[in-house]
């Protein structure tokens, strides 16, 4: 069963978020390029201006499974 609480967004975790994105977006570019890559590409740059366009302190859920 997994729990759920809410976390404030710091800027050290909107810097970690950030890292993870920007790996996902390294792995992507030595993928052939193709529509699936495209669309990940764009959804993965859409997170990334999300989560820096929140206030610090914004509380995001998170799941503890």
């Amino acid at each position: 069963m997994s729990q759920e609480f809410y976390t404030p967004l710091t800027p050290k975790f909107r810097g970690e978020i950030n890292d993870s994105i920007n790996s996902q977006l390294a792995e992507l570019n030595t993928c052939e390029r193709n529509t699936f890559v495209s669309i990940q590409e764009i959804s993965l740059n859409v997170t990334k201006n999300l989560i820096r366009a929140l206030p610090d302190g914004y509380p995001l859920r998170m799941k503890k499974d």
